[in-house]
């Protein structure tokens, strides 16, 4: 039945061999534990204990399987209790604290989350000092358009194919944002919404989210639609003669060509620089959009998960586990069912190394 519900559930035919193949094992002890002294071989009653000898005594010790396989494990156990609980197989999902590593190993998860979170996440002053700050076209019109584009990013989760005029695609359609920025004598920013296509996974044909458009993004917009462009009739990134852009990775060659420039200067985090590209832009958004929520009283899982297009919550639930790290929310930490995977798992694992 639980693997039956992964198939359901969209999961890849891999992502369940992997979840059947970590069963199978834990079945299989259970089932040679039969008549070992104060061992019981019934999943729904195992302790705390006989957990912890099953993941660092058999698996770690006895198997020799490394962290990650490790981790891999719990995301199975935990994703499997929890699925017991929910179909009444079980009362409740236990608490196992999934305790397989030594201080060294827990130690260690410092410098994966904090590598991790280096990877996916630039603050906005850094994102204005050294990413915009490195766009020195001598062409306004190119200068604006450019900023425009990484901020199209940052501040919306755009990628770098939804900026141009390809594929079928044309988000920044100028008589579109004009309607939804119309001229005015007195300007006032305000937020929108704005309609973003993607080209979609491969076979899956595009699809389109709602986008939130923050107050400072819609006056940059607004700003550049009824200024230095406003002779383009055709897409916002486009040349100064009004050609559209077609090369789906312009944004990424963007990032990179200010990344590099960045890189010839003495700069901090210089190994996370190396490795971030137009990409992480959007997945900043992602992060500062679960912030905004959480500020604003609303559910991330919902706005979120609307905002970036995601298809499963459990996508959208790392962000909020990224928030919660990056502004030190134990209680939503506790919250998420991330505590079943390997972000979860290593945040647990870090915390207990502290406590210890």
């Amino acid at each position: 039945m639980f693997l039956l519900y992964l198939a359901k559930s969209g999961a890849a035919l891999n992502t369940t061999k992997s979840y059947a193949n970590d069963l199978a094992t834990l079945f299989s002890v259970l089932e040679r534990s039969k008549d070992t002294l104060g061992s019981t071989s019934d999943y729904r009653y195992l302790t705390e204990n006989e957990m912890s000898g099953y993941l660092y005594g058999y698996l770690k010790q006895q198997r020799g399987l490394s962290n990650c396989s490790l981790e891999r494990h719990i995301v199975t156990l935990s994703t499997f209790y929890k699925f017991s609980a929910d179909v009444g197989f079980i009362e409740t999902a236990p608490s196992f604290s999934f305790t397989y590593c030594e201080e060294t190993a827990a130690n260690n998860t410092v410098s994966a989350i904090s590598e991790k979170l280096h990877k996916v996440y630039i603050d906005e002053d850094r994102f204005k000092s050294d990413v915009l700050g490195q766009i020195n076209d001598k062409n306004p019109f190119i200068r604006e358009r450019n900023e425009l584009a990484l901020k199209l990013g940052y501040y919306a989760g755009f990628r770098t194919h939804e900026l141009v005029r390809a594929n079928g695609l044309d988000n920044l359609n100028v008589d579109t944002l004009r309607e939804l920025l119309p001229k005015k004598k007195q300007w006032t920013p305000i937020s929108i919404e704005l309609q973003v296509t993607g080209k979609g996974r491969k076979g899956r044909g595009k699809k389109t989210r709602t986008v939130q458009i923050s107050v400072e993004l819609t006056d940059a917009l607004y700003r550049f639609l009824w200024g230095r462009a406003k002779h383009i009739t055709t897409n916002l990134m486009c040349t100064n003669n009004d050609r559209p852009l077609k090369d789906p990775s312009f944004g990424s060659s963007l990032f990179s060509l200010c990344r590099d420039r960045l890189l010839e200067t003495d700069i901090d985090e210089r190994e996370a620089w190396k490795i971030r590209h137009y990409h992480t832009l959007r997945k900043c958004y992602a992060t500062n959009s679960v912030t905004h929520c959480v500020n604003s009283g609303l559910d991330p899982r919902v706005f979120v998960k609307q905002w970036m297009g995601h298809e499963d919550y459990k996508t959208t639930e790392i962000y909020i586990f990224y928030d919660a790290v990056l502004h030190q929310r134990p209680e939503v930490i506790a919250s998420l069912s991330l505590n079943s995977t390997v972000y979860g798992a290593r945040y647990q694992a870090l915390q207990k190394a502290k406590g210890d």
